[in-house]
Formats: structure tokens, C-alpha cells, sequence
């Protein structure tokens, strides 16, 4: 791997950390103090809010932050770059159209989420805010630490307006208006920022240049849906499927698991250009640290599902408060999602795709998303939010193996397995 490649990585890397930590401390932060001011149900329809702005913005990124990043490694030092940027955030355009359509008319539909026309539009603007985050153009370049400390410092002052005018049950839409603020103000001011420094082209792109950057992030995006959906969409499913379910107790503990199954996926995301653009595929060889990344992953996944397992009351005691005790049941059954989100991921995009089984790769993740709609809607309504947490890990699991058995099968078909240096 040449020093350059690995030092863009360890820059980027430490840029994702960034990034995930001004979203992960933040939500440490404010998670406590919701639950406890707003009480389980406006705090369970305050994380509804949450899922549903983020499942819409995975649609309208629609994996550009691993296909458009790689492409700007490459071209950054040619015109090619200006042209990677105006295609990316047209191709952006055009899906948040749609996207736009069905966040409304599941805010009008879903109990949880009809709060008034306010919420509504708070949810949309959040949805379009993350989706358009231009953390992809910082990464492409090498400058993704310049933007990861703008998003913490902005995080934080919203995170305070919470702290200083949330207060009680009624509070919700306000609480809404302060998180969806901290998006708009990063995406704005982070766009802003990169484009007085960067070059980039303000004209048109071709209609066939927007559609290959689609077919490109394709694959990926059904990388990003299968995985993000599953973190965030389900406060939204339950709602629908179990609406006595108790959806803040199964919120809370849905944060706490899935904040340490993302622990590690900054390092994933940081590789990934590397690894898809590394010649040893065309030679048929696997680079040694390939194997080795996938080893290591995979043991500090074991190890973070282990120690949630343990701390689970802990955990849930610190951060909800006593209102919440269905919570540590909960921890506890997806306390399994870090060590299965580390192979899962590290097996998708740092081996399927690179080694051109996209097809296959969004295939699985495209079933993968199926039996979560079924499984979740079929036992959230026998067994409400444990149900829930069973289906999750129900999914991982299949998914996690269906990827292990088709890169062996790839392996074994192809050529033999050689690990290059």
C-alpha cells in the first residue's frame, strides 16, 4: 500500500472519527436529558423523528461517500474533479424529489409522527440537510479533519440551545427545530467552506453523466440502505407495527447499541478507496493486510458486543434514567450487532465489491432489507419491541453469513486464495 494512500487513510479516518464522535457525543449528551425531561412517549417520538430524517437522507446520499470519494482520490489533481462534484449534487437533486414525497406522506400516516405541519417540515429539512452533507467532497480531497472539527463545534452549540430551551413534554417540536438546526448550519457552512477552495464546474452536467454516477454509487448505496436502515428505521417500524409497544424504552436502548456498532465503521468507510483501488485485485492476489483488517475488525467487534452485554444495566441506567427498565432486556439482545456490523461491512466493501461481486453484494443486501420489513413487522406484532430486537439481530446474522459464504465460494470458484504482501 503506498505511504500516500495510507496517509490520505489515517487523515480521513481520523476525519470520520470526527465526525462520528460529534454525532455519538452529542446524542450521549442530549439522550440523557430527553429521556428524562420529555418522558417515554414524546422521547419515543422525538426518535421516530430522528429514524425517519436519517432513513430518507441514506436515499438522497445514495452511497456517494464511498463511490464519489474514490473518484475524487483519483481525479483530484485533474478537471475530472470539477465534474465529479456537479454531477454528485445533481444526481443529490433529483432524489430528494421523490424522497421528499414519501417523507410527507409517512409523517401524515404514521401515529408517532403526525405532530403538526411543523414537525413535518422540521423532518424534512433534517432529511435533506444530512443528505446533503458535503463530508464526501472534504474526504475525496484529504481535508475531511477541517470539517469534522466545524460539525463538532456546530453539534455542541446545538446540543446547548437544547439543554437551555427544552425543558418539558411540550417541548418536542422544539427539540426537533434545535437538532434539525445543527444539520442545516453544518451542511451549509461546510458547503460554503469547500467550495471557495476547491475548483469545481457551476455548469449543467449531461443527463448520461448524472446517470452514471447513480449506476456507480448503486451498488453502495445498497450497502448504505441495508446497513443504515437497519440502524435507524426501527422507533419507525415499531411504531406502525406495535403502537403499545414501549417505543422510548426500545429507542433508548436502540441508541446504545447501535452507537458502539458504529464505532468502527469510520475505519471501514476511510479504506474503502484504497482497497477498491488497489491493483491486486487485477493480479489475483489478496493483500495481506486485506486479511489482516478483517481479523482485526471482527475481534474489537467481539469485544465491544461483549462489554455492552455486561454493562447493559449500566448503560441503560446512566443514560435513560429509572423511567426506562424495559431498556436493559433490550441492550442486552442486540448486544450481538458490533461483532456482526464488523464483518458484515468489512466483508462488503473492503472484499465483495472490489473484487466486481457488486451484483451479488446488492443482491444479498437488497434481501437482507425483505426479511428485516417482514421479520420486524411480523414479530413486533406478537412479541412488540423485544420482537423488534430479535428481528435485528435475526437479520445480521443471515446477513453476515450470506456475505462469509459467497466471497468463499468466490474465492474457490475463481482462483486460489493468495495473500500478497
Amino acid at each position: 500500500m503506498p505511504g500516500a494512500n495510507l496517509s490520505v487513510a489515517a487523515k480521513n479516518t481520523v476525519g470520520l472519527y470526527g465526525l462520528y464522535a460529534g454525532y455519538y457525543l452529542a446524542g450521549l449528551l442530549i439522550t440523557p436529558y430527553l429521556a428524562r425531561c420529555l418522558g417515554p412517549i414524546p422521547f419515543g417520538r422525538f426518535s421516530a423523528f430522528q429514524a425517519l430524517a436519517a432513513t430518507m437522507a441514506v436515499f438522497i446520499e445514495f452511497g456517494f461517500s464511498f463511490s464519489a470519494t474514490a473518484a475524487l482520490q483519483r481525479e483530484h489533481l485533474s478537471r475530472s474533479a470539477d465534474r465529479i462534484i456537479s454531477e454528485v449534487l445533481m444526481a443529490k437533486l433529483w432524489l430528494s424529489l421523490p424522497v421528499s414525497l414519501v417523507l410527507l406522506l409517512v409523517v401524515r400516516y404514521v401515529p408517532a409522527l403526525d405532530n403538526g405541519p411543523a414537525f413535518a417540515a422540521l423532518c424534512l429539512a433534517a432529511a435533506c440537510c444530512q443528505g446533503f452533507s458535503p463530508a464526501w467532497i472534504y474526504q475525496g480531497y484529504g481535508r475531511l479533519i477541517q470539517y469534522s472539527a466545524l460539525d463538532m463545534a456546530i453539534k455542541a452549540l446545538s446540543v446547548a440551545a437544547m439543554f437551555l430551551w427544552v425543558h418539558k413534554a411540550g417541548d418536542l417540536t422544539r427539540a426537533a427545530l434545535f437538532w434539525t438546526l445543527g444539520s442545516f448550519l453544518s451542511s451549509t457552512a461546510g458547503t460554503l467552506w469547500i467550495m471557495r477552495r476547491v475548483n469545481w464546474s457551476r455548469s449543467l452536467p449531461p443527463y448520461t453523466r448524472i446517470v452514471s454516477r447513480l449506476r456507480d454509487g448503486l451498488s453502495l448505496f445498497c450497502f448504505r440502505a441495508a446497513t443504515n436502515l437497519q440502524s435507524v428505521i426501527g422507533p419507525v417500524l415499531l411504531s406502525v407495527a406495535a403502537p403499545e409497544a414501549p417505543l422510548g424504552a426500545y429507542a433508548g436502548a436502540d441508541k446504545i447499541s447501535k452507537h458502539l456498532a458504529g464505532v468502527l465503521y469510520p475505519v471501514i468507510e476511510a479504506l474503502y478507496p484504497i482497497f477498491r483501488n488497489s491493483p491486486r485485485w487485477t493480479s489475483g492476489s489478496v493483500p495481506r493486510h486485506l486479511a489482516l483488517t478483517l481479523v482485526l475488525l471482527t475481534l474489537a467487534g467481539a469485544i465491544l458486543s461483549l462489554g455492552l452485554f455486561i454493562t447493559a444495566p449500566l448503560l441503560t441506567s446512566l443514560l435513560l434514567g429509572s423511567k426506562y427498565p424495559e431498556a436493559v432486556v433490550f441492550v442486552r439482545v442486540l448486544s450481538p450487532l458490533p461483532v456482526l456490523a464488523a464483518l458484515g461491512q468489512s466483508l462488503g466493501v473492503h472484499w465483495m465489491v472490489p473484487m466486481g461481486m457488486g451484483r451479488l453484494y446488492s443482491a444479498i443486501t437488497v434481501a437482507m432489507l425483505a426479511l428485516y420489513a417482514i421479520s420486524t413487522v411480523a414479530l413486533s406484532h406478537w412479541y412488540g419491541a423485544l420482537g423488534m430486537c430479535w428481528a435485528q439481530i435475526l437479520t445480521a446474522v443471515t446477513a453476515s453469513s450470506g456475505m462469509l459464504v459467497a466471497t468463499l465460494v468466490q474465492f474457490k470458484r475463481s482462483r486460489p486464495l493468495e495473500l500478497g504482501d
